[in-house]
């Protein structure tokens, strides 16, 4: 089908489109997103100029498969080729940016030089500098449990690598909730000890709620927080994936050695209370949590001893806290539910 075989339209049906950001520019946008009043997100791909007058190819995307191209899963082409609408927009833009004429194209006419190169991924992050949010792609049944508990569970991991992480940031102020009183069985629950180890966290770089959630196959969900860091999560939980026979086996190997010198309540995964008397640690403890937190990575084991003023049974704990909620993460992804970008 040629230029002449499109069909013509009076104007282009989207009305009241909002510019989002560019994607991709040199010396001016070559792909933009824009977002329609109900929501859809539409793609502006530059074609081609002449004589002044401008032509994109405008197509709808999922936000699913937009995340995707932002972190460099799919390329723009494929973006195109699947567009959930079996057709694109071509429109001529002119001087201040007015639209002199609209055509309708299937996707199987759509010429092929204006479709980019099948490598075509994006050349930058996205935009994760400037993004307060971080995405991940959800897949198959999702109950109301899953939607408690991953968010919840994401951001205690992050919160944990923020101040606990290998990193130069400043590193948690010891407080009360890294030495409990072990001896007359008083503590805080897990999730307590998470909000006040979140309360340190500068308010600009501090997790907050779910952004956005769509269910679909695959959606995603986005949650507040610098994005950087959450990148960094999904290297954690691949590498969890990729040794998790050998994390496993330290990880029991700590945990026999923690119930046995302190009598800890087992594997309880909200309660940090209950605990006996404790009996002197030994320095097996802390060689054995250092030969865990190399295998998981990403975390500094001095800092959480620090943190825990040298208790090594205490920060042994701590690690083992942060360690199964990071199996919770892996399972999501090993198990086909998420998909951390």
């Amino acid at each position: 089908m040629s230029e002449s075989d499109w069909v013509l339209l009076p104007r282009l049906p989207i009305r009241d489109l909002e510019w989002v950001r560019d994607l991709v520019y040199f010396d001016g946008p070559l792909l933009s997103e824009f977002r329609s009043p109900n929501g859809d997100t539409y793609l502006f791909h530059w074609c081609d100029v002449d004589d002044g007058t401008n032509r994109w190819m405008v197509f709808r995307v999922s936000r699913p498969d937009l995340v995707k191209y932002l972190f460099r899963r799919y390329p723009l082409r494929k973006l195109i080729e699947e567009s959930q609408d079996g057709f694109v927009y071509v429109v001529d833009i002119g001087d201040n940016r007015q639209h002199k004429r609209a055509f309708w194209v299937p996707l199987v006419d759509v010429p092929e030089d204006f479709l980019p190169d099948h490598d075509s991924t994006l050349v930058f992050n996205g935009g994760m500098e400037k993004s307060k949010s971080y995405p991940a792609l959800i897949d198959k049944n999702w109950g109301v449990e899953d939607l408690a508990q991953f968010p919840r569970r994401f951001t205690e991991v992050y919160t944990f690598l923020y101040l606990l992480g290998d990193s130069e940031r400043e590193p948690p102020r010891a407080t009360h909730m890294f030495n409990y009183n072990f001896e007359k069985g008083r503590g805080w629950t897990s999730r307590h000890f998470f909000r006040e180890l979140r309360a340190q966290i500068p308010f600009a770089d501090r997790p907050g709620e779910v952004e956005e959630f769509r269910y679909s196959s695959p959606g995603f969900i986005s949650l507040r927080m610098n994005p950087l860091l959450g990148s960094t999560i999904t290297a954690a939980v691949n590498r969890y994936i990729a040794d998790q026979p050998a994390i496993l086996e330290s990880y029991k190997i700590l945990q026999d050695f923690v119930n046995g010198k302190a009598g800890f309540p087992g594997d309880d995964d909200d309660d940090l209370e209950g605990f006996g008397p404790i009996v002197e640690a030994s320095a097996d403890s802390v060689a054995i949590a250092r030969e865990l937190s190399r295998r998981l990575g990403f975390v500094d084991w001095n800092r959480i001893y620090a943190a825990c003023r040298e208790d090594p049974v205490a920060s042994a704990r701590i690690l083992l806290i942060y360690c199964r909620r990071l199996k919770i993460l892996a399972g999501y992804q090993t198990d086909g539910k998420a998909t951390l970008l």
